[in-house]
């Protein structure tokens, strides 16, 4: 069995402390459009709160690998398919960067707003799930 500690070595990727809590970095150089991880645990059904990802209309997962570790930026450098399981590059990232994902992308409702310290040209300040977003923001 593929332990946490050998995935993260085979797939050139380090947890640190992030931009808020613990994140995901990269080891390697990951070019635009290529698939950065795929999902290895489908994850518990659980509850929405600040740890799940939302992947259905009314399913909301408590992954416990890579996902987990993904912190929120408004100018994020990964996309996380939700529905084909694997986050995808969004531009060139460079080895030594934290992965980051727009939480609204995959939040229809968050079970918490909160203030975003991304310090993103982009930022929006305060970070609510989608349906609390306008559509030009999105």
């Amino acid at each position: 069995m593929m332990t946490m500690k050998n995935c993260i070595k085979e797939f050139h990727f380090k947890i640190k402390p992030g931009t808020t809590g613990l994140g995901l970095f990269t080891k390697k150089e990951w070019k635009e459009g290529s698939i950065v991880f795929d999902w290895f645990n489908e994850g518990d059904i659980a509850p929405p709160d600040f740890r799940t990802v939302q992947v259905s209309r009314n399913s909301h997962i408590l992954e416990t690998s890579f996902l987990r570790y993904l912190n929120h930026n408004c100018n994020p450098n990964i996309f996380v398919n939700t529905q084909n399981r694997y986050c995808q590059a969004l531009r060139l990232i460079p080895a030594g960067e934290e992965l980051t994902f727009f939480y609204p992308s995959t939040e229809w409702h968050l079970s918490r707003s909160f203030r975003c310290h991304c310090q993103s040209p982009f930022c929006l300040t305060q970070i609510f799930g989608a349906k609390d977003m306008s559509r030009d923001l999105l």
